[in-house]
């Protein structure tokens, strides 16, 4: 009654389909609904957190699908230090489950490299918070930003995602499974895409094409994580546009390269990060176009007491 009225877009159906289509049974159906919803549009919104908190409460009482869920509210709470202490439940078939509400995605790795990873790190409330959205964009398939001012972590918890999820603990592992590209006014497509050099062979010139950065990466597989978006020159931007798109059963993303298509078949995990565009350095806002395309979280900094453990190397 006293609530915006907000409605959902293509990109957002898409992906809260995806979610419940790709998410394990374990969960059943009315429960992948709502943590569909909780990550993939409530996180979405733009408006005060007050506002929010009303709008869940009002789903609460009147919704019909919310009274079959016991707790339903505490998907949109903020985790508990039990939730923090024990974060994971290792489940069977390589899948690994956040205490935080109960989601799920798969591991590619053998459960002792999981555990020691896990037992490795103290987890505060907001990096569980922020590794719950990251599995989320794994089920839905779907391109993930992480906006908020620097030196928030955007960047750390998707490399802590991709140490956990592929079990690597170094540098040289996780080179083999992620690939962060620092995008700025100056990053040209052929540093992304590739391009043709010249060498000599047989004392004869010849001329080869070398793929770029973000091609190499799909071909192996690997995450991509494109940092400060909102800086890369418009052409940049409506060249990966197709890798934002939303997953269709059947379909995979491709990028043109070099007179044919790459196909995203390994199923990069695609990610960016910007910083709010009133921080300047050249920033701008992302256009709308682009950014809808995206499961959008607008972090916020951590709190003092998780600082404080932070600078103890506790998390």
């Amino acid at each position: 009654r006293h609530l915006p009225r907000y409605s959902l877009n293509v990109y957002q159906i898409f992906r809260v389909a995806n979610f419940i289509r790709n998410h394990s049974n374990a969960q059943n159906v009315e429960t992948r609904v709502v943590t569909a919803l909780r990550f993939l549009v409530w996180d979405s919104l733009e408006c005060e957190d007050q506002i929010k908190d009303r709008i869940v409460d009002d789903w609460c009482r009147s919704c019909d699908l919310a009274r079959n869920i016991p707790h339903l509210k505490s998907f949109f709470l903020t985790p508990t230090k039990e939730q923090c202490s024990k974060p994971f439940r290792i489940l069977g078939a390589n899948e690994l489950q956040l205490s935080y509400c109960q989601i799920i995605t798969r591991s590619e790795c053998e459960y002792k490299s999981v555990d020691n990873i896990i037992q490795s790190l103290e987890w505060c409330p907001t990096a569980i918070s922020n590794l719950a959205r990251i599995f989320a964009a794994l089920n839905a398939c779907s391109a993930l930003l992480l906006e908020g001012p620097p030196g928030i972590g955007k960047t750390a918890i998707v490399k802590s995602a991709a140490e956990i999820i592929f079990g690597v603990q170094d540098a040289a592992g996780l080179a083999k499974r992620f690939e962060r590209i620092n995008l700025s006014s100056s990053t040209t497509l052929e540093q992304l895409r590739g391009t043709i050099i010249p060498s000599c062979k047989n004392n004869k010139r010849v001329f080869k094409w070398h793929d770029g950065t973000v091609v190499k990466a799909l071909r192996a597989g690997k995450w991509i994580l494109f940092d400060e978006i909102n800086l890369a020159p418009a052409e940049v931007l409506q060249w990966i546009t197709p890798l934002l798109r939303p997953v269709i059963p059947g379909e995979n993303r491709k990028l043109e390269v070099h007179g044919e298509y790459v196909e995203n078949k390994r199923n990069s995990q695609i990610f960016a990060t910007m910083n709010p565009a009133t921080f300047g350095g050249g920033r701008s806002r992302l256009a709308a176009s682009v950014k809808s395309m995206f499961t959008v979280v607008r972090l916020e900094a951590y709190h003092k007491r998780e600082l404080e453990n932070i600078a103890r190397g506790k998390a």
